[in-house]
């Protein structure tokens, strides 16, 4: 619980504007999506059992305020790692290379 109720009062700061935007929504925000994603079967439950859907939703909000800035970064690092590889920049290339 004591987890969960951390990640709750960071999703929380962040909904008030009382983090760095720029930093939460690139470094944090891929902490907070993994943890939800893997705890959201227990809120379900929790909520469900305690009869009150309001339990750990500021995380829920936040995860889905910074849905598309994730898949925006996933879809950049896409392209980087694409134009590396067809750059030969790859790891395989540099190992292949180090072998002669």
């Amino acid at each position: 619980m004591a987890v969960l109720n951390f990640w709750e009062e960071v999703a929380s700061a962040y909904n008030q504007n009382l983090l760095d935007n720029d930093w939460f929504r690139t470094d944090l925000a891929w902490q907070l999506t993994h943890n939800w994603n893997r705890s959201k079967w227990f809120v379900r439950k929790f909520r469900v059992e305690q009869k009150n859907a309001a339990f750990w939703s500021e995380w829920q909000v936040a995860v889905g305020a910074v849905e598309a800035d994730l898949k925006a970064q996933e879809a950049e690092g896409q392209r980087r790692a694409e134009a590396t590889i067809a750059e030969g920049k790859d790891l395989l290339a540099v190992d292949q290379s180090a072998t002669g």
